[in-house]
């Protein structure tokens, strides 16, 4: 019970931090920069014990953070089942392999998963935008900015 309540303790401080505005005096490139929290969390802990770490509590995560970042219910949710489906499914491969290798394969995972998310925002709104727009570029949350609106119009004025 109290590994549990650790757990979604290190799950709650991840959606905190995922949250958290960035300086504004920080360069806009830095800002593509920024890590999924809550996914690394969720690998970690799929990684470290995934008996109690599962399917369920990911798609729970998932819907935490849809309404804290404030997109469609269930497009992080979709991520994250992804993610502990392809982990668990892996799970004694990846245990051998050294740690700089299971960094890689948790980065490739969380990486199509953001290209994944991408994809279904992009079919929701019926148009795709620019290649970076799954990219996060703001300084106040995850939502894009106006350099998204640049790159857009940039993007758009080439396919003429």
């Amino acid at each position: 019970m109290i590994q549990l309540i650790g757990i979604w303790l290190t799950f709650f401080a991840a959606l905190v931090i995922s949250v958290v505005p960035v300086p504004r005096d920080l360069p806009v490139y830095l800002f593509y920069l920024q890590p999924e929290w809550i996914a690394l969390t969720l690998s970690y802990w799929v990684l470290v014990s995934p008996e109690r770490v599962g399917l369920i509590s990911a798609f729970v995560l998932g819907v935490f953070a849809d309404l804290s970042v404030g997109t469609a219910l269930g497009e992080h949710g979709l991520m994250y089942l992804l993610l502990v489906i392809f982990i668990s499914a892996t799970y004694h491969q990846v245990r051998m392999l050294p740690i700089w290798q299971q960094a890689v394969i948790v980065a490739f995972v969380i990486s199509v998963g953001t290209v994944l998310q991408y994809l279904f925002l992009s079919l929701a709104h019926e148009s795709f935008q620019s290649g970076l727009m799954f990219l996060k570029a703001d300084r106040k949350s995850t939502r894009l900015n106006s350099s998204h609106q640049i790159i857009s119009y940039a993007v758009f004025c080439l396919k003429k």
